[in-house]
C-alpha cells in the first residue's frame, strides 16, 4: 500500500478492528475457566486454564506433559497488591483505543509509563508483547479485540509483512515491530484478520539458552469450559 509503512499497518489494523465487531458475542461466567491450546515448531500442544476472574487456581500442561498451577490473581487484586492478573476474561477492559493503555498499564500487562527516553521501539515492543499475551490467553469480547488492534494502528513502530508462517506453518500477515535489534510479530489470517500467533526473531547473533530456529507459538483453540482440566 502506498504511503509510509505505519499508514499501511494502520489500515490493516483498522481492517482487522471491523472485522472483529463482526465475530459472534458470548462471555464466559466468573466460576468458568478460559481454555487455549498453542503449539510450537516442534509441533508439541501446550494448554492452559485461566479462571474466567482469576479468583481459582488455574491449570498449566508444558509439552513435556508436566502440569502446573496458575495462581490466583484477580484484577481487584492485581490493582491492590500489585500482583500479575490470572484472569481468563477481563469484562471491564475498554474498548476505547484513547483509555485502554492507561487501563493495561494499571494492570501490568505493558509497562509503557515507564520506557527508558534512550529505548526506541520501547512502546511498539511493550504493547506487541501485551497484545499477543490477551489474543493467545485471553477471552476477548468483540469490541475489545478491535481496541487491541486499533491502539496497536494508533502506536507508531509497526509495519505489514506479507507471507510470515506461524509456528505450524500457515502463512499469514505481520503486524511487526523491532526493538534493540530484534523484532516481533502478530500474525493475522490475511483474509478474515483473526489471530493466527505470534513470532520472535531475536538479536541476530544470539546462540545463548532460549535460541530456537523458530521463536513463536501458533493459537489453535480458545474456548469455555467449566473446570480446569476440562476439554472443550
Amino acid at each position: 500500500a502506498p504511503g509510509a509503512p505505519g499508514v499501511a499497518a494502520a489500515r490493516l489494523l483498522r481492517h482487522a478492528a471491523l472485522a472483529a465487531l463482526q465475530l459472534p458475542t458470548g462471555a464466559p461466567g466468573p466460576d468458568q475457566f478460559v481454555y487455549t491450546e498453542s503449539e510450537g515448531a516442534n509441533r508439541v500442544e501446550s494448554q492452559l486454564w485461566m479462571s474466567a476472574d482469576g479468583a481459582s487456581k488455574g491449570l498449566s500442561r508444558s509439552p513435556n506433559g508436566k502440569t502446573s498451577v496458575v495462581p490466583r490473581c484477580t484484577i481487584a487484586q492485581a490493582e491492590a497488591k500489585g500482583c500479575y492478573p490470572s484472569a481468563g476474561f477481563f469484562p471491564d477492559m475498554p474498548t476505547s483505543a484513547a483509555v485502554l493503555l492507561a487501563y493495561l498499564n494499571k494492570l501490568q500487562i505493558t509497562n509503557t509509563q515507564n520506557r527508558p527516553a534512550d529505548s526506541p521501539g520501547w512502546v511498539a515492543n511493550d504493547i506487541g508483547k501485551g497484545i499477543f499475551y490477551l489474543m493467545g490467553m485471553t477471552y476477548l469480547l468483540p469490541a475489545q479485540r478491535a481496541a487491541l488492534y486499533e491502539l496497536m494502528a494508533q502506536t507508531p513502530g509497526f509495519t505489514v509483512v506479507h507471507g510470515v508462517r506461524d509456528a505450524i506453518g500457515r502463512t499469514g500477515v505481520g503486524v511487526e515491530w523491532k526493538f534493540e535489534g530484534g523484532k516481533g510479530a502478530v500474525i493475522l489470517n490475511p483474509k478474515t484478520y483473526a489471530y493466527l500467533g505470534v513470532r520472535t526473531w531475536p538479536v541476530p547473533g544470539f546462540h545463548g539458552p532460549g535460541a530456537h530456529a523458530y521463536d513463536g507459538d501458533a493459537l489453535i483453540k480458545i474456548a469455555i469450559v467449566n473446570k480446569a482440566g476440562e476439554l472443550p
